[in-house]
């Protein structure tokens, strides 16, 4: 499975991590994957209940949006 994580740390920011996972995994990492994305899925959900907007993309209209705890959603 192919998988990098890029810490990114700014002056004025959170610190944040990009992660990407490339879809060509064998059958065998099916688990380990799935794994990961529900803690990603989870760690952004508590991000979000604890009043913390999150950096997310959207892949069809190719753009970083920036979601906020109270649901609204500002494209950059």
């Amino acid at each position: 499975m192919k998988l990098k994580m890029i810490a990114s740390h700014k002056a004025n920011a959170r610190k944040g991590i990009v992660v990407r996972i490339g879809d060509n995994s064998k059958s065998e990492d099916a688990h380990m994957l799935h794994s990961f994305r529900v803690s990603v899925d989870s760690a952004v959900k508590k991000q979000l209940q604890d009043g913390v907007p999150v950096a997310r993309y959207d892949v069809k209209k190719r753009k970083v949006y920036v979601e906020y705890p109270d649901g609204k959603i500002e494209y950059r």
